[in-house]
């Protein structure tokens, strides 16, 4: 029996998301070890105690790996013993299957779930995926869950999920955890990020954020073309976008990427880098956020810079002293970097594109 506390995985945000309206099918994208399975097993038992409506006809399917199940079984068996999200139905007699895949083919039921839930979705093929989805109960209300173990391996499961938008409908909602340090006796937890509900398939969704007023400006994109959401239709905008290069962590043109003309100073001299650490957390930059920099702009103490060091791109604040120029994080866990020959100051930070 695994002893967990109800304190070391939930926070305010891992909350928002067990929480959230439920469209009929939500995609959970993250970083390793960035909380998507603890908040999924939080998120089945919100379920059971608040969307199960025919009491003992309805039940809930977890699906994982066969590593992860014992522990699994372990944290929801403690949390289910909890006052946590007092039922508003009668939830006693829902049932909760948590299973393997071989588990759930082994048995003779046939259609009776009316949530699923698929931890590490990578490790299926789409005839799996298939008989799964035999199994759901196609209800107006009925739920399916999909968690990406890792967005690095995004690609291998973008079959999987464009089979089960076909079944289940386009409607559905995207979440991507990122791991994030916090200033205070916990140095980790995990921040969610929410993105409207994606309406335009075979397009991916971004938002531009103005660094410095967090204006937040969200658009499409589709074989590097740029499109805004003119709320029933995609508008083609590109003609009125800027070309903007892209560095690799070797300073070479990695590929380039177009963003408006009028979201930025044109006459700027403007790249586009992917940072490598949570180290600016307390500014909104996180690992694998898309960077917009200046190289031409005069940098002044305390300006929130983009630095490389040992091939590298780090986000940290320029504080210049006496005697030395360093590197502050905004998270006291990450040490200065102190300027020397190793380290080359790439840009100022007036932007970033987060992508869902």
């Amino acid at each position: 029996m695994i002893v967990v506390s109800l304190d070391m995985f939930l926070n305010s945000t891992q909350d928002t998301f067990v929480k959230h309206r439920n469209d009929k099918f939500c995609l959970v994208k993250g970083y390793r070890n960035s909380g998507k399975t603890i908040s999924i097993i939080f998120k089945a038992l919100y379920l059971k105690r608040n969307y199960c409506f025919f009491e003992s006809e309805d039940k809930i399917l977890f699906l994982t790996l066969n590593s992860e199940v014992k522990k699994v079984i372990d944290i929801f068996n403690y949390i289910n013993r909890s006052d946590l999200y007092k039922s508003i139905i009668p939830s006693e007699d829902i049932e909760v299957h948590i299973l393997t895949y071989d588990d759930l083919s082994s048995l003779k039921m046939d259609k009776v779930y009316t949530h699923i839930i698929v931890d590490n979705i990578e490790s299926l093929n789409l005839d799996q995926i298939k008989y799964i989805m035999l199994k759901f109960k196609n209800l107006s209300y009925s739920k399916v869950y999909f968690i990406q173990n890792s967005i690095e391996n995004l690609e291998s499961v973008n079959l999987l999920v464009g089979y089960c938008r076909k079944v289940i409908g386009v409607r559905e909602s995207i979440f991507k955890f990122r791991y994030v340090i916090e200033n205070s006796e916990r140095d980790e937890f995990t921040q969610i990020g929410i993105t409207p509900d994606v309406k335009y398939l075979n397009y991916e969704f971004r938002e531009f954020v103005d660094f410095f007023t967090k204006k937040i400006i969200p658009f499409y994109v589709k074989d590097k073309e740029v499109y805004v959401d003119k709320g029933s239709f995609l508008h083609n905008v590109s003609y009125k976008s800027l070309i903007i290069p892209f560095l690799d962590e070797n300073l070479n043109y990695k590929d380039e990427s177009r963003i408006l003309s009028s979201w930025v100073d044109k006459d700027r001299d403007l790249y586009f880098v992917e940072i490598d650490d949570e180290g600016m957390g307390g500014e909104d930059l996180f690992r694998g956020d898309i960077v917009l920099i200046d190289k031409s702009c005069r940098i002044e103490n305390e300006d929130v810079v983009i630095i490389i060091k040992n091939r590298h791109m780090y986000a940290r604040k320029f504080i210049r002293e006496e005697n030395e120029i360093k590197f502050v994080s905004s998270e006291k866990i990450f040490k200065d970097i102190i300027l020397d020959i190793s380290v080359k100051i790439l840009g100022k930070v007036i932007a970033y594109v987060r992508l869902y």
